[in-house]
């Protein structure tokens, strides 16, 4: 049912020779038949002036146990190398399981908690059932965020709230709303608005309705805004008032 495959052998002319099933049961820490279920990358690609290494951690389900403590699900860390000039001879590296893969493992645990096969060979595919797809590309851009591949950054969530759609409401052409109060009358008030060139313009708003004058002015009552932006006429006003309300009082 198992036929056996070479991950990474293409990288290298020579490979040690390949571990019987029997060698690799006794060096494993957990045997399973197992999917992987997602592959992302594990940082951008590192780029040396031999070779280009990117690093992918494939996520797997176990279906059936053959030794150790079998989880629900782990992770498998692996690099692909891609060599400039010709590859060495003699070696071997972990290589990336793609997403789709099915088969049997013989794997070491890490201190990360993460799993490696014990030998090069330690990966047996299951022919029948495993379709393996392409790996991501892990372009520099995507950092290895976990769904880099084939991303356009442009289109990526940064996590990063655009500035222009904090705050939507309208304003005029050349001002921003600062704050805005509840008055006791239960009107609301903007206090002031800053304009483009510097300067604060008035605020149109109903600020205040106006606190009551004193009874000697004659029931004469005048608003803040009245005191500040018509003190001349209203003062002449209330004055005149006052003068007509005292000489009827006269006996």
């Amino acid at each position: 049912m198992f036929a056996a495959i070479t991950l990474g052998a293409a990288t290298a002319q020579a490979l040690p020779p390949p571990k019987t099933e029997a060698e690799m049961l006794a060096l494993a820490d957990l045997v399973v038949d197992a999917e992987v279920k997602s592959i992302i990358c594990n940082g951008p690609p590192v780029v040396t002036a031999k070779k280009t290494i990117t690093k992918y951690i494939s996520t797997l389900w176990p279906s059936k146990g053959y030794k150790g403590s079998v989880p629900k699900s782990f992770t498998i860390k692996g690099e692909r190398y891609v060599y400039v000039g010709v590859p060495p001879t003699g070696g071997w590296h972990q290589q990336p399981v793609p997403e789709g893969w099915v088969g049997k493992l013989y794997l070491k645990r890490g201190k990360d908690g993460s799993y490696a096969k014990v030998w090069w060979n330690g990966l047996i595919e299951d022919t029948a059932l495993s379709k393996p797809k392409a790996l991501p590309t892990c372009a520099s851009s995507d950092a290895g965020v976990p769904d880099a591949g084939v991303v356009d950054a442009s289109v990526r969530d940064t996590g990063l709230v655009d500035a222009m759609k904090v705050d939507s409401a309208p304003l005029d052409q050349d001002a921003t709303v600062a704050d805005s109060a509840p008055l006791k009358d239960g009107a609301t008030v903007v206090d002031s608005a800053t304009r483009a060139d510097g300067g604060v313009r008035a605020d149109t708003s109903a600020e205040d309705s106006g606190g009551a004058g004193s009874v000697d002015d004659g029931g004469c009552t005048m608003g803040q805004r009245a005191l500040t932006s018509e003190l001349p006429w209203g003062l002449l006003a209330c004055l005149a008032f006052a003068l007509v309300v005292r000489r009827r009082r006269r006996p």
